[in-house]
């Protein structure tokens, strides 16, 4: 299997900045995987719906009707939930 250009750029920079060991092996890995041709893509079939979920203001730790200030999208709301 030919290693692309940009992969072989990355793990060098990467052995550079002193990641070793599991770490190398870990980005490697991770970087074959973005380099597949469905990377990223959830099949329909392993999709199931979700059960009903609380509103925002519904959070537990957040004064109702007060969104914390800066988030950004869900992924911001989770992590902030996430400390609470």
């Amino acid at each position: 299997m030919n290693t692309p250009g940009y992969v072989a750029a990355i793990m060098t920079k990467a052995e550079a900045g002193g990641v070793q060991g599991a770490g190398l092996a870990a980005l490697r890995r991770r970087l074959r995987q973005l380099g597949e041709q469905h990377a990223g893509l959830l099949l329909g079939e392993v999709l199931e719906p979700l059960a009903d979920l609380p509103r925002l203001d519904e959070l537990p730790g957040l004064p109702a009707g007060e969104i914390p200030g800066g988030l950004d999208g869900a992924g911001s709301i989770l992590r902030w939930w996430a400390r609470s």
